[in-house]
């Protein structure tokens, strides 16, 4: 089984994910703005760009353990142990 695979490897990196994607929006990002160019640099910030790639990461990772029934069998403990432990919170942390 490779190393990744085994109980408890993704916690650190599920809990960092979740902690990036729940940080909360700094006041100068937040607020309303109409100038378009101000709304560019705003979506360009790294705050930003830094939570697209925890989501995405995230993202991936229910899509590829949420169907289990096209899992390899040897896939499917860990599979059920990450979606029991962090689908609910990250889950949250999405919506």
């Amino acid at each position: 089984m490779p190393a990744l695979m085994k109980p408890g490897a993704l916690t650190p990196w599920m809990t960092f994910f979740k902690t990036l994607l729940d940080f909360p929006v700094p006041e100068a990002l937040g607020s309303y703005v109409d100038d378009a160019n101000e709304i560019d640099t705003r979506n360009k910030h790294i705050f930003w760009k830094i939570k697209a790639l925890a989501g995405r990461v995230t993202y991936r990772m229910f899509c590829k353990f949420a169907r289990m029934d096209f899992l390899p069998p040897e896939e499917l403990d860990f599979a059920k142990a990450a979606n029991d432990e962090f689908s609910g919170a990250l889950l949250e942390s999405h919506l």
